[in-house]
């Protein structure tokens, strides 16, 4: 009966503290951001991107805002967030790029964009889709998916 009761206090003592550790993963909000392009000549080489940028010079070096018939170009606002980007390499396949949901766990983001495939352009693009979040200083790293796959994990 003691070796019973010593190995449950054992079990309580060794797993409460590790348990308190592992934090259950918290939506965060984001925004998509409307009337940006990727400039020409500045899309990745191949496959797809992500990206996290937080200084409007970094962010103005990469990418021009376009009036599009029927949407409103959105303000940014780099005191108070960062954008999430996720660009492709120039295609003439039709791509659609988009951010499913961004979760906060353990000090880390985990950022989830999809990317769906359809027919063949007559011209090529770079696709491209924008979003932002509120920044979170707190951060120790962030971990890219796209489709489900791990692409880019980035640690402090």
């Amino acid at each position: 009966m003691r070796i019973i009761i010593q190995s449950i206090l054992l079990t309580i003592i060794v797993w409460f503290p590790l348990s308190s550790f592992t934090q259950k993963p918290v939506q965060v909000g984001f925004s998509k951001l409307e009337g940006y392009f990727v400039k020409p000549g500045m899309e990745p080489k191949s496959g797809l991107n992500t990206q996290l940028f937080a200084r409007k010079e970094q962010f103005d070096e990469y990418f021009i805002s376009k009036v599009v018939p029927g949407k409103k170009i959105s303000k940014l606002d780099f005191n108070r967030y960062v954008v999430l980007v996720c660009m492709s390499a120039k295609t003439n396949i039709e791509t659609t790029l988009k951010l499913e949901k961004v979760l906060k766990k353990n000090g880390t983001m985990e950022i989830y964009f999809t990317a769906v495939y359809g027919k063949k352009l007559a011209s090529p693009i770079i696709p491209a889709c924008f979003y932002i979040t509120a920044i979170d200083k707190s951060l120790s790293g962030m971990v890219y998916y796209i489709n489900g796959k791990l692409v880019q994990d980035v640690q402090n």
